[in-house]
C-alpha cells in the first residue's frame, strides 16, 4: 500500500475493482493497456476530481442558504428578535454551523459517489472491451499451408 499521499499507479482491471474498496490514495495514474493515451487521461481526471474533494462548495451554498432563511426569519419576526437578541443569536450560530458541516458532509459522500460511478464505469468499459472479439495482428493468423495449419 502505498503511503499516504502518493499516487497510486492502477495498471489493471483487478487493481481499479480493489480502488472501489481500499483507503483511498490522494490521485491515481492509470496505465491500464486497452485505454487510449486520450482516454487514460480523461478517465484520470474524472477519478482523481473526486479523490480528495472536501466539500467546500456544498458547504458553502449550505452557509449562504442559512444566511438567507436567518434574515428572512429575523425581518419578519423582529419584535421577537429584539425581546430574545442573545437566544436568537444562539439560535442562530448553532444553525449556522449545523448547515455547514451537514452541507460539508453531503459534498464528500457526494463525491465518494461520484468516484464510485466513474470506477464503475470505468470497468464496465474495460469489461465490455475484454470480451469483444479481438482482430488477431498478421503476426497471431495461422499459416494456411498444403500440409495442414502452422
Amino acid at each position: 500500500m502505498p503511503a499516504f499521499g502518493s499516487p497510486r499507479l492502477i495498471a489493471t482491471l483487478g487493481e481499479l475493482t480493489a480502488l472501489s474498496s481500499e483507503a483511498t490514495p490522494s490521485r491515481i495514474i492509470l496505465q491500464i493497456p486497452e485505454l487510449t493515451l486520450e482516454e487514460l487521461a480523461s478517465w484520470q481526471t474524472k477519478i482523481n476530481t473526486h479523490m480528495n474533494a472536501c466539500g467546500c462548495g456544498e458547504g458553502a451554498a449550505s452557509l449562504l442558504t442559512t444566511l438567507l432563511l436567518l434574515l428572512l426569519t429575523a425581518f419578519s419576526v423582529w419584535s421577537v428578535v429584539r425581546a430574545h437578541p442573545v437566544q436568537f443569536g444562539i439560535f442562530a450560530l448553532v444553525l449556522i454551523c449545523g448547515s455547514v458541516g451537514v452541507g460539508k458532509w453531503f459534498g464528500k459522500k457526494r463525491a465518494v459517489g461520484k468516484r464510485l460511478h466513474s470506477i464503475t464505469a470505468l470497468r464496465t468499459l474495460l469489461a465490455m472491451r475484454s470480451s469483444e472479439p479481438r482482430v488477431a495482428r498478421v503476426s497471431e493468423q495461422p499459416i494456411i499451408t498444403a500440409g495442414g495449419v502452422k
